[in-house]
């Protein structure tokens, strides 16, 4: 289990890694997605010796602590 870590906001765009349950990443920015209202986290993670850099669904994470609210 886990989930798609996206060059862009958006579900159409390339995924650039996987993200496997239980991994603990760093959220640098996060942003709504205008046509469906989806909010989206920009994260950074190691992953097998590499950084990963990317956008994940906020829908698909747990948070552990509060990102500001978007307006």
């Amino acid at each position: 289990d886990g989930a798609n870590i996206r060059s862009r906001p958006t579900v159409s765009s390339d995924r650039v890694g996987f993200m496997r349950q239980g991994i603990a990443v760093d959220v640098l920015e996060q942003t709504r997605e205008i046509s469906t209202g989806i909010i989206w986290f920009r994260v950074v993670f190691a992953l097998d010796g590499a950084t990963i850099v990317g956008w994940i669904r906020s829908d698909t994470v747990i948070q552990l602590t509060a990102c500001q609210t978007l307006p």
